[in-house]
Order: C-alpha cells, then structure tokens, then sequence
C-alpha cells in the first residue's frame, strides 16, 4: 500500500514540503507529530501545588482564613482564568486535613459572603460551666473555712477555674466568614465557612476540618471576587491581565 504520511513531518504527503518521504508510514499506521506532546507531571504547570491545565493561569489569590489555635492551617481562594478554587489544610492536634473543592468559571451564576461575629460554641458551654462551677466552689470553699479554719493553697483552686472559665469566654466570640458560590449544574458549587466552627463542605455533608479565623483579604474577596468572575466571563483573557494588576 502507497505511503500517506511523511515520517518526518506527519503531514499528508499531499500536504508535505519537506524531504522526508522516504520515512513515511504506510497503510492505516497513525503519523508522527513533527513534536511530540510532553507527557508527565515535570510539564505541568503548577501555582501552589495545584496543577493547572492547558492554557490555565493563576490571577487572584486570596488566604480567606489561618489558624492560630492548637496547631496550623490556611485556607486560600484561587481564581484562574478557568476556575475558582478553594484550597485548605491544617495540622489540628496532630491531625492532618486537606480539602480541594473547585468550579468551573462558565458555570458560575453567583457569588454569596457574609462577614460578621460569631461563636466558638465548645469554648463558649465549657466557659459558662467553669464559670457557674468556680461560683460553687468559692461558697463551698467559705463553708470548709469556716467550719475547719484554714485550707491552705487549695484555696486558690476557685480563683484558677474562674480565670479559665473567663478566659474561654473572651475566646469563644470571633469572627465569622461565609462563603458560597453558586453554579449552574448544582445549587452549591463551593460553600465554605471561616469561623470558629471550621470548615463546612458541600454536597457531602459537613465536616471540621480544622479551627480558622478570617483575615483582611478575607473582606477584600468579599468586594471584587463578583466583578472579577463576571470580567473573566464576559472579556476572557483580557480581563484577566487587568485583574492580574489590581
């Protein structure tokens, strides 16, 4: 059977310029590419451990949440000219946890945010018992006294349950961010709290992840995260360079 490709080139010989005919495949074999398509993870590009696709590239970024409390975490909101992702991880109480959730940019049809005050609720009912608990023991403390004299050092054991129950209660009010985007093949894309409550995931139920509080840029993706979607949306690659230099 009469040869149809160039070995060197890969175009059809009816097409082919170049001097490689004498290598060209016959019958239905498939042709050479003049360059091969690099396969593998070394030629994948990449923005914070996460792989980008074909033609993908990072525009704004935004840490929504950390974690100071009993260990470390983050949790980030990347927008590509193709997605928005949201990223976290943590290491609670020697407890590691890490979660990807994603949508495409197309599909996107809303964007909700809310930022306000909220309750850690462990701290808050353990903070209430130790407080009411310290009440007790200072009036059982006086009774002992008075009926057996001094007690000695265990005398301060009321004060330090007081300080603790205080002091949980000044910790269990922190901020709170919600976060949820909407898209057209379901009802919650991405649906995502920073509070004192950790992260809540969608679709598959709710889950802690680990203990976050909000940050400066979580407000500030609050403000433009919409405009910078509906951008992207409608201009394409243009918009995203200008959003790239906000």
């Amino acid at each position: 059977m009469e040869p149809r490709f160039c070995g060197k080139c890969g175009k059809p010989l009816s097409e082919c310029t170049c001097a490689g005919r004498a290598g060209s495949f016959g019958g239905h074999a498939a042709p050479r590419p003049a360059t091969p398509m690099h396969s593998g993870r070394h030629y994948v590009q990449r923005f914070e451990n996460i792989a980008l696709c074909e033609g993908e590239s990072a525009i704004r970024q935004y840490r929504i949440g950390v974690m100071k409390w009993f260990g470390s975490g983050t949790a980030d909101v990347l927008v590509t000219n193709r997605r928005v992702i949201m990223h976290s991880q943590s290491n609670y109480l020697l407890m590691m946890a890490s979660t990807l959730q994603e949508v495409a940019i197309d599909s996107i049809t809303g964007i909700s945010s809310y930022f306000g005050k909220g309750f850690k609720k462990l701290f808050l009912v353990l903070g209430i018992i130790l407080t009411l608990l310290s009440f007790t023991l200072f009036s059982s403390f006086s009774a002992l006294s008075r009926w057996n004299g001094s007690i000695g050092p265990i005398s301060i054991v009321p004060w330090l349950v007081l300080l603790v129950g205080v002091a949980l209660l000044l910790m269990s009010r922190r901020p709170s961010y919600l976060f949820s985007i909407n898209a057209a093949a379901s009802a919650e894309a991405i649906n995502t709290s920073a509070n004192m409550t950790g992260v809540r995931l969608s679709g598959h139920g709710t889950g802690i992840l680990f203990t976050f509080k909000p940050t400066e840029e979580s407000v500030t993706m609050m403000h433009e995260l919409g405009a910078c979607v509906m951008d992207i949306k409608s201009k394409g690659d243009y918009a995203a360079e200008v959003w790239k230099n906000v």
